[in-house]
């Protein structure tokens, strides 16, 4: 399938790929997109300008990480899915100055909410996370964390942003 076709059989819902052809179908077309940074120089020599603004939703991760392994198990009838409840896919926002949000919603005990966001800026073709928080329970009975130590972890690397070829 193509990436386009790969992206379309997705749903916003957190799903976790786990037939291995289609895991491979999946890293063999993300190896083929272009640095975004590569497209931009191409696109400055064409003198068009180049920007990425909008909203993306999650689609796939080429490993799997702990809420996934974590979705796995619940999928077989593990205690992991009383514990966490993955919702939506995560969505980023990029707005016109390259600035980056990221936000990931799941629930605890399958009722109390839980809101991971990171923030960042996109320069040199690499999102560069700035920081992070956690709001776990509602607006008017919650608490909130400021750089939480599990989501800062996971913002200290920049993800390097690539395209489709075909764009």
């Amino acid at each position: 399938l193509s990436l386009r076709e790969l992206v379309a059989e997705k749903s916003t819902m957190i799903e976790i790929e786990e037939d291995i052809f289609k895991r491979m179908n999946w890293s063999e077309k993300i190896e083929e997109c272009v640095p975004i940074k590569d497209q931009r120089n191409k696109d400055k020599m064409n003198s068009r300008t180049s920007t990425i603004e909008g909203s993306f939703s999650f689609c796939h991760r080429d490993y799997v990480n702990h809420e996934e392994l974590m979705g796995m198990m619940w999928k077989r009838g593990g205690i992991e899915g009383f514990l966490f409840k993955p919702s939506r896919a995560g969505v980023i926002v990029v707005d016109k100055d390259s600035k980056c949000v990221l936000t990931e919603r799941s629930k605890l005990f399958r009722i109390v909410p839980l809101s991971i966001k990171w923030e960042g800026k996109l320069e040199g073709g690499s999102i560069h996370w700035s920081t992070s928080s956690l709001s776990l329970g509602w607006e008017s009975f919650g608490k909130f964390f400021d750089k939480p130590p599990a989501a800062e972890r996971l913002r200290k690397d920049p993800w390097h942003i690539s395209m489709p070829k075909d764009n």
